[in-house]
This record gives C-alpha cells, sequence and structure tokens, in this order.
C-alpha cells in the first residue's frame, strides 16, 4: 500500500486564566465547531467558577450529544503584549482522543519553519487536549502571519500564542481510524452496572491533590512555626505571579463608612465598634507603626470589614472581613494567594462518626480562628481600619 496524506490538526498551548488562577493548557483549534469546549479537569485545576446552563447540540450525521449543564468564563493571555481574551466555554468531561493520532514524522524539519517559536512545542507528539477554541473566538485568537512549505502540504498560521502548524503528512497507518473531536461516550453494560453498585459505597477518603492545592499544603509543613506561647504561626500561601495589589486603603475607608452609617439606624454600630477594639484589647491587633503607613501599596492590604448581625445566636454581631475586594489594580488580596484544598469532612464520615456513640456533643470554640498567629512577614496584609474619636486608625 502506498502511503498516503493523513490531515493533522493545529494545537497550541495556550496560558489560560479564572479568577486570578492561571494554568498552562493545551488546546485544539477547529473552524468546523461553533462553540468552544473545556474539560473538568482544566476546570477543577482553575477553579474555575462553574455556569449552570442546560442545553444540547449536535455533531456529524446530526449525532445527539448528551446534555451539556455548565458552562465557564475563561480569559486567554497572549505570549505578546496584546489585551487578554475572554471565551465563554462548554464543560465536558472529554473533547477528544489524544492528537495527532500518531506521532508527525519530519515536519518539525522543514527549511520554512526556521526562526518560528512554536505555539506547541510537542505538536507532532499524540497528547491530550484541555480545550477546544471554535469559530466563537478562532478571529481573535488568529493573527495576519501565514507560511506554506514547498510541498504546499503543511501551513504555519500565526496566532497570540506564536506560530501553529496544521495540513498533511505522507503515512502508511495501521488501521483506518478516524479521528473526531466528539464528546459522547457510550457506556458498557458493564460500566453501567458498576457506577450501580457504586452508589451503595461509602465515598473513600482519600483523594489526589491538584498541584497548587499541594503547593499550598507543602508551603503549610515548611513555614508553619510555633512562638513563645505555644501558638501556631503561619505564613500566607502566596502565588508565584506577576499581578501585584494596588491601593486599598480608600475603598475600605469608604465600605467603613457606609457600614457605619448602616449599622447607625439600627442601633447596632456601638457593637460594632466594641468587637473592632476587642480586638486590640486581647492582643490579636496592633496599631500600624508610624514609620509603617508609608509602604509601598503592593506590600499592603486593607480589608474591608462590616458588622453582620444575628440575633439567633450567642453572639449578637460578628465582624467579616472582605479579602476578595479588589484593590485599584483590579486584584485583591486573595487573587495574590493559594487557595488550598478543601478540608471539611465528608458529610458521611460526619454521620457515621455521630451514629457510633450513644452520646454526641456540639462544641462552640471561641475565637477559633484568632488563636493561630499570622506571621509579621505578613501582617501589612491583613490592616483594617479601627474607630478613632479624630480619624479612622489603622490596625493590623
Amino acid at each position: 500500500m502506498k502511503d498516503r496524506p493523513i490531515a493533522f490538526l493545529a494545537t497550541c498551548l495556550a496560558t489560560v486564566s479564572a479568577g486570578g488562577r492561571i494554568q498552562k493548557a493545551r488546546a485544539l483549534m477547529d473552524s468546523g465547531s461553533t462553540l468552544s469546549f473545556v474539560t473538568t479537569k482544566l476546570v477543577q485545576r482553575l477553579k474555575a467558577k462553574k455556569i449552570r446552563k442546560s442545553t444540547s447540540f449536535t455533531g456529524i450525521s446530526q449525532i445527539s450529544v448528551p446534555t451539556w449543564r455548565y458552562q465557564v468564563d475563561l480569559d486567554l493571555i497572549p505570549n505578546s503584549d496584546q489585551p487578554n481574551i475572554s471565551v465563554r466555554a462548554i464543560v465536558l468531561d472529554r473533547i477528544s482522543g489524544d492528537l495527532p493520532g500518531f506521532p508527525l514524522h519530519g515536519v518539525r524539519e522543514q527549511p520554512f519553519l526556521q526562526g518560528k517559536k512554536l505555539a506547541d512545542p510537542l505538536f507532532d507528539q499524540p497528547g491530550s487536549i484541555d480545550l477546544l477554541f471554535g469559530a466563537d473566538i478562532l478571529d481573535e485568537i488568529l493573527l495576519q502571519g501565514h507560511a506554506t512549505s514547498a510541498n504546499r502540504m503543511t501551513h504555519a498560521c500565526e496566532t497570540i500564542f506564536s506560530w501553529t502548524l496544521r495540513g498533511k503528512v505522507l503515512s502508511e497507518p495501521k488501521t483506518d481510524r478516524v479521528h473526531l473531536c466528539d464528546s459522547a461516550e457510550e457506556s458498557s453494560t458493564d460500566d453501567l452496572l458498576r457506577a450501580f453498585f457504586r452508589v451503595e459505597q461509602a465515598p473513600e477518603s482519600s483523594f489526589a491533590l491538584i498541584d497548587e492545592d499541594q503547593q499550598d499544603v507543602d508551603h503549610f509543613q515548611k513555614s508553619h512555626s510555633r512562638d513563645v506561647d505555644g501558638r501556631y504561626v503561619v505564613q500566607l500561601p502566596k502565588r508565584n505571579t506577576s499581578i501585584a495589589l494596588g491601593c486599598s486603603r480608600d475603598q475600605a475607608h469608604r465600605r467603613y463608612i457606609q457600614n457605619r452609617r448602616s449599622l447607625e439606624k439600627r442601633g447596632n454600630y456601638a457593637d460594632f465598634e466594641k468587637a473592632l477594639r476587642e480586638y486590640e484589647l486581647l492582643g490579636h491587633a496592633e496599631a500600624v507603626p508610624i514609620h509603617d503607613l508609608r509602604k509601598p501599596e503592593c506590600e499592603t492590604f486593607y480589608l474591608p470589614a462590616h458588622g453582620v448581625v444575628n440575633s439567633s445566636t450567642t453572639t449578637k454581631l460578628r465582624v467579616v472581613f472582605d479579602a476578595s475586594a479588589k484593590s485599584s489594580s483590579g486584584v485583591s488580596l486573595n487573587d495574590t494567594l493559594l487557595q488550598g484544598p478543601n478540608l471539611y469532612p465528608l458529610l458521611t464520615s460526619v454521620t457515621l462518626a455521630f451514629r457510633s456513640h450513644p452520646i454526641a456533643l456540639c462544641a462552640d470554640i471561641s475565637q477559633m480562628f484568632r488563636e493561630v498567629g499570622l506571621h509579621p512577614d505578613d501582617r501589612d496584609l491583613h490592616r483594617f481600619l479601627q474607630p478613632n474619636p479624630m480619624e479612622e486608625q489603622c490596625m493590623i
């Protein structure tokens, strides 16, 4: 059998952001799709907020794909100084098989590729696909650059992620299998039976941490310590990112004034003022030294505080600090920190433990979170404004 041309599609290594979290992902560029897609695994790595919206769509030969229920908003970060591109992608468990379907020999050695940086350094090796860029976003990704090989079988297109390759190669495939970007999966009878019996089993307590969560756990194990009083002291798990904090004091002051007016109308401002002063009286906060008030904005963060009134608990009013408030640069304190794994026990485990003994106890640890100290290098990122007869005083 003679070698026959086999087509391969353009792939790229894209930088994707969601909620301040950044990940590298391998993407497929497919102008035959009217929508863009993202895998569940990438959504979990980004901890992206999913938007619930159910619908269905069809593929080749009107093959109906099972209804999808979620979509996410992502930002694509170009390799150049161009602005980010926003895309709304549908969440699927699987976009396609490994692409290309077989190793592409001799493509990268072609002379017309010299001097061109490839968007996917491993374009000629089979690999998993995390994203699919459809026709809804391709016009914003593609740039004007274009080049073709001497035999006109390989085409290079310039994109915001550098150069991508597509075209055909001469190969004698071992099978007649054709790779399609199809998200439909047919479950066998054996798989359906396994899924049925799995419902009756208690979930496993062990779980695999994603890269960011493991980085957060490693940071805690290496950096936590105890002070002379035996209190644990921790450091903030900061991200390795170039995003910087801006001015946050003005917003904290505005929020403080709004909260004061609201509480004064309800007659609870005195309780709020007392709760804030309690931080200093108990040694949980201290006044910012005068020489530290002129620190750069990127090294400080003022937490907006507001009072939450709840008449059904023992604590009538509690102070809540908002670390998700955006600074003048559009970045919040939470955006610069690793979120960490979910440490809450499974509900099944809690229920079983509750039923294991004849008597169950319920306790409330007073001010539990304040019993963990913050490292001195990170305290300027936890400033807040304290009521003062003349002006708001800065506390950490």
